[in-house]
C-alpha cells in the first residue's frame, strides 16, 4: 500500500471515531428532548431526601464562565430547584453568589452536599458552628429564592459567576429535612442534537470515502503496445522469428557458402 493510502486510511479511522461520538451524542440529546422533559421543558433529577442536624444545607461553588460572547443566547440554560419540607416547617431555597453565601454561613453549623448519586447515595461535608445571624429570607443577596410551607420552587436563568444553592428552614431553626429535586432546561437542546447528528453523518460519509479509496485494489499498469513482428517467408506462426537458408554451389569450396 502506498504511503498516501496509508495516511488516508489512518485519518479515515480517526474520523469514523469522531463521527460515531457525534452521532451518539446527537441521538442522546434528541432522545432526551423527546422523552425526558416534563411539561415545562425541564429534565429533572431523581427526588432526593436531604437532611441536616445543622441550620442549613448548601451546595459547593458552581463556577459558570462570565466571558459569554455577544451572540450566545441569554436564555440558553435555566435551572430549577424544588424543595418540599418533610415536616411542618416552612422551607426556604435560594441561589446566591458563593462569596455572599460563604459570608452568611461563616461560623454557622451546616452540611455541604458534595455528591448526589443514586437516591440514597448522598455525601455531606459537615461544618461546625452555631446559628445564623438572621433568617435567610431577610438577606438581600439572593438572585432567586422562594420560601413557605409545603413545596417551594425557584427557577433561575443561569448567569456567569460563582454560585451556591442553600436550603434552610424559613425560621433559620436547626434540623433541616426536605425532599429535593433539580432540573435543567436547555433552550437549544433539539437544535444542538440535530446539529451533532448531522455533523456526525457528514463526517461518517467522508470517513467512508477515505477508507474505500485507501483500501481499493490498485490497477496493474497496462503494457505499452509493441511493434508487430515482420513476417519472414517460410516461418511458421509462433516459431522463432529468425530463419537461415542456404543453396549449395558445387564449384565453391564447402566453406565459401557462408561468405
Amino acid at each position: 500500500m502506498r504511503p498516501g493510502r496509508i495516511v488516508a486510511l489512518v485519518f479515515g479511522i480517526i474520523i469514523v471515531l469522531v463521527a460515531f461520538a457525534l452521532v451518539v451524542g446527537g441521538g442522546a440529546l434528541i432522545w432526551a428532548h423527546a422523552t425526558q422533559r416534563d411539561a415545562d421543558g425541564f429534565i429533572t433529577s431523581p427526588d432526593y431526601r436531604l437532611e441536616s442536624s445543622g441550620y442549613a444545607l448548601a451546595s459547593g461553588e458552581v463556577d459558570i464562565t462570565s466571558q459569554a460572547v455577544d451572540w450566545w443566547p441569554s436564555d440558553l440554560l435555566d435551572v430549577r430547584f424544588v424543595v418540599e419540607s418533610a415536616n411542618s416547617e416552612a422551607v426556604f431555597v435560594g441561589i446566591g453568589s458563593s462569596a455572599d453565601v460563604a459570608a452568611y454561613l461563616a461560623g454557622v453549623g451546616y452540611d455541604e452536599v458534595t455528591h448526589l448519586g443514586r437516591r440514597t447515595h448522598i455525601d455531606y461535608q459537615p461544618h461546625a458552628g452555631g446559628a445564623p445571624a438572621g433568617p435567610p429570607g431577610a438577606q438581600d443577596f439572593w438572585v432567586a429564592s422562594a420560601e413557605g410551607p409545603g413545596s417551594q420552587s425557584v427557577t433561575w436563568d443561569v448567569q456567569g459567576g460563582s454560585w451556591s444553592v442553600v436550603v434552610m428552614n424559613a425560621t433559620a431553626d436547626a434540623g433541616v429535612a426536605v425532599g429535593f429535586e433539580a432540573g435543567a432546561r436547555i433552550g437549544l437542546l433539539l437544535a444542538i442534537g440535530l446539529g451533532l447528528l448531522f455533523g456526525g453523518l457528514v463526517l461518517g460519509a467522508l470517513a467512508a470515502a477515505l477508507i474505500v479509496w485507501a483500501t481499493r485494489k490498485e490497477r496493474e499498469p497496462a503494457e505499452a503496445p509493441g511493434e508487430a513482428p515482420i513476417p519472414v517467408a517460410g516461418m511458421r506462426e509462433g516459431s522463432y522469428p529468425a530463419a537461415i537458408s542456404g543453396r549449395l554451389i558445387p564449384d565453391l569450396s564447402r566453406g565459401m557458402w557462408l561468405i
